[in-house]
């Protein structure tokens, strides 16, 4: 306890180099932060379709409505053919506002890691939506009519302000895994987006089978195929619309993840390198400064061993503060809906991060006043006091 007090008591004296550390270390945490959230961004928008749209196969969009749904398709393709879809369903809210169902497999909904302005705990049959311009939370059972049968869904979550809704409507040669979702937001759209699955469309009492899908489809092959099968599934597709094969979509998600990647490496490790130096350095700095304080501890009946662990507490303290502040920095920003708007998305490997970048800072800024405090002689330096 008497190590405690005195480590705050280090913490609280030369203020201003004090606070010198702790403005650089926190900004440094946020901007750790904020770099590893932009690379989420691209990593959500390409989960999902793992196991799907990294298999061999094709995205096919059927611009002129050839099949009312995929079973028809599958039904002229190769034995070792998988079809996934997204079904948009007919329905209305009764506040009118312009309203999307979109009725997901159930696999694939679960997997969907979006982030979310709120969110319930409610399990009965719901959806994460996009609320538009509507003031809907989650909890807010919403009443809607979906094929002429009047109802109500619980709204589950709710997305932020700007956010991706999986989308196979569009078609293009250069899109990554983008192609496959919507972009929406307030300012480009006052229509409310509805996510749900396939077994809670069924708990309504609806039958998926029953809702029209969109126009594009992802055809694969999970199993081994011959390269007859795929190429004639190919022929067969481009008489009747669009295709693209998926391994040209996923591997350039893939390269523009590394590229991005790349380009934020230098940056993290001058960042790195920076805080480390600096944070350190002043630390030192800190050090130095408390030796008469530390030779008098050593009158006192202190020995070495208690001056380092005064010491270390000291560190910790600054640094857990740096911790707390930063994370209520950001915090703050993604409640303003800020970390929305500009693509961010914080997950685990935020905290997983900012613990490694702690523990470095923490581990680095004990090595350092080791010599400094083995060299002290107490007697010394209350003689040039």
């Amino acid at each position: 306890m008497k190590s405690i007090k005195l480590a705050l008591l280090g913490f609280v004296s030369r203020k201003k180099l004090t606070l010198i550390i702790l403005i650089q270390l926190t900004a440094v945490l946020c901007v750790l932060n904020i770099l590893i959230a932009s690379l989420n961004n691209r990593r959500m928008l390409l989960e999902p379709y793992e196991g799907i749209a990294d298999q061999k196969g094709f995205y096919f969009n059927d611009a002129l409505g050839e099949f009312e749904n995929s079973d028809d398709l599958t039904s002229m393709l190769s034995s070792s053919a998988r079809v996934f879809s997204i079904r948009q369903a007919s329905a209305f809210l009764d506040s009118q506002e312009p309203f999307k169902l979109l009725v997901l497999p159930d696999e694939f909904y679960d997997s969907l890691r979006m982030p979310l302005a709120d969110k319930s705990s409610e399990t009965s049959p719901g959806a994460v939506i996009f609320r538009g311009h509507g003031n809907y939370k989650a909890g807010d059972a919403v009443p809607f009519t979906c094929y002429r049968i009047h109802n109500k869904f619980t709204v589950l979550g709710v997305l932020t302000d700007t956010s991706y809704v999986p989308d196979l409507t569009s078609f293009n040669y250069e899109d990554d895994i983008g192609l496959f979702y919507e972009q929406v937001s307030t300012d480009t759209t006052d229509t409310v987006y509805a996510l749900m699955s396939e077994r809670d469309y069924v708990r309504l009492g609806y039958d998926p089978s029953c809702c029209a899908r969109q126009a594009g489809m992802i055809i694969y092959y999970p199993d081994a195929a011959d390269s007859s099968d795929l190429e004639q599934d190919k022929a067969l597709l481009d008489q009747i619309g669009m295709t693209r094969e998926l391994e040209d979509i996923y591997s350039l998600s893939v390269k523009n993840l590394k590229e991005t990647e790349k380009k934020y490496l230098p940056l993290a490790l001058i960042v790195f390198f920076v805080v480390i130096v600096g944070v350190v350095f002043g630390m030192g700095i800190r050090t130095s400064g408390q030796l008469k304080n530390y030779a008098v501890y050593y009158i006192y009946g202190a020995n070495r061993y208690d001056v380092f662990k005064i010491n270390l507490l000291t560190d910790f303290v600054l640094i857990l503060c740096s911790a707390i502040l930063s994370a209520l920095i950001l915090f703050i920003f993604d409640a303003l809906g800020a970390s929305a708007g500009f693509g961010l998305v914080f997950r685990l490997n935020n905290i997983s991060a900012s613990l490694l970048l702690i523990a470095a800072v923490l581990v680095m800024s004990a090595i350092l006043p080791i010599g400094l405090i083995r060299r002290t002689r107490p007697a010394e330096l209350l003689k040039e006091e």
